[in-house]
């Protein structure tokens, strides 16, 4: 995906859990300038993140590989489902400007796993997000399948975005009074 002074195999060797954060862009059209009613749905793009899980794949079969990148629900199904490492669903809440606190301090921790199970895998994922965080996060974790936790994160988003959009709003109303 990207270059590194490190090759796959090395990135990867010896490690408990292999992290994948690459962007899942959307096409031009659907930055939010325009209504989209009008428009075709149209999914993210997933081309970096299915080479990166592929390349990691590869070079380390058996580590489990978490996915941090955005996915719209069903995706990790339908791409990774028969990949042969463990694959895990575990999309940040976190916001421009704010990244290092919003890992630090998540509001909520958000798991996917093929079946929603319980793994050693995982376990180790929510000592990973303990050891990170500055708070106690112990209420915040919510562990289902991929496509609840796809799901839970685009919901999200969008609650945040309705949000930002009725302040914006509130605010126009009051510089027009």
């Amino acid at each position: 995906v990207s270059q590194s002074r490190y090759t796959h195999s090395e990135a990867c060797a010896d490690r408990d859990l292999i992290l994948i954060a690459v962007p899942t862009p959307h096409s031009a059209e659907y930055d939010g300038s325009t209504p989209i009613s009008g428009l075709p749905a149209k999914d993210f793009d997933y081309s970096m993140l299915q080479i990166a899980v592929l390349d990691a794949s590869e070079a380390a079969p058996k580590t489990p590989i978490v996915i941090i990148s955005t996915c719209l629900p069903g995706t990790t199904r339908r791409l990774f489902s028969e990949v042969p490492n463990e694959v895990i669903y575990n999309p940040y809440l976190i916001s421009m400007g704010a990244v290092q606190d919003d890992l630090k301090d998540p509001d909520i921790v958000i798991i996917g796993t093929r079946d929603g199970a319980q793994t050693p895998a995982v376990e180790k994922l929510k000592y990973l997000h303990y050891d990170m965080a500055e708070s106690s996060i112990n209420g915040s974790i919510h562990q289902g399948t991929w496509e609840e936790a796809e799901s839970i994160k685009i919901f999200y988003n969008t609650f945040i975005s309705t949000k930002l959009g009725l302040v914006n709003m509130i605010q126009d109303v009051l510089k027009i009074s």
